[in-house]
């Protein structure tokens, strides 16, 4: 649990303090408090609610946006029409969730570990195994950058001798639908079919073939088709689903790095 702490504007964190990760700072620190203020912060004129799935593990944040009546001329504002409010994709994750107690020395809450464990298609290793990751692991100068909370790493379990396969995609060539999957298609959806005026100009789909509402089988049948992709790692199991293909709210992924 964090605990905020008043401080003065002339209280400036030294060097040393600066060059901790939140895993090596305590909750006296000025700039943890100002870390974690600033990512629970709440947003005006909306709040954070989560849409269950078929199970009570799939809970689906989005951002509900609440919407001005309509005026109508001749009558009183009391009587102006109403309308419904409008959900939109949510990615901030717990930070402006104002129920969840923000501690940024524990990261993010394991969404997807549960998910991961019943498939039996994996395990857990009792350490680092590439050589990378053991020299890292041994060297001194990064020791104040690695958090404590951080797993032993997960690896597919051999099948038939042979390393076994635990992507999305993977399993969408088999017919199965994961919680991963249908967790994207509510999210996909937005709501949008409940409540809400749909209608708008027809355009040009250039192609594309995107229903009304998002199942969970057609996100299966797009990603099967190599037409959309569901980048989760299971070491990862913070990581919320979300999907990228030319049918879906996200188009493309990019990795930028700038070069000096």
């Amino acid at each position: 649990m964090t605990t905020l702490l008043a401080t003065s504007p002339s209280q400036k964190p030294s060097k040393t303090d600066a060059l901790k990760t939140p895993a090596h700072r305590s909750a006296s620190d000025a700039r943890f408090e100002e870390d974690a203020r600033d990512l629970h912060r709440i947003l005006p004129a909306s709040r954070k609610v989560y849409i269950e799935g078929s199970r009570s593990d799939i809970q689906v944040p989005m951002r509900e946006i609440t919407l001005d009546p309509t005026p109508v001329q001749g009558v009183s504002e009391n009587e102006w029409e109403q309308n419904p409010p409008f959900y939109v994709y949510d990615t901030s994750g717990v930070y402006t969730d104002p129920n969840v107690e923000i501690d940024l020395t524990k990261g993010l809450p394991k969404l997807r570990e549960g998910w991961i464990n019943e498939r039996g298609d994996t395990e857990q290793l009792s350490g680092l195994s590439s050589s990378y990751g053991m020299a890292r692991a041994r060297d001194i100068s990064t020791a104040n950058l690695r958090f404590a909370h951080i797993d032993k790493p997960r690896r597919a379990k051999d099948v038939d001798g042979k390393a076994g396969n635990v992507t999305q995609m993977y399993y969408a060539r088999r017919g199965i639908i994961t919680p991963e999957m249908e967790y994207i298609a509510i999210r996909e959806t937005q709501k949008q079919h409940e409540l809400t005026d749909m209608r708008q100009h027809d355009g040009d789909n250039f192609g594309a073939n995107t229903p009304t509402v998002i199942t969970p089988e057609f996100v299966r049948s797009e990603v099967a088709a190599g037409r959309a992709i569901i980048p989760n790692n299971i070491n990862h199991p913070e990581s919320e689903p979300m999907i990228i293909g030319r049918n879906f709210l996200v188009k493309i992924n990019a990795n930028m790095v700038t070069q000096r």
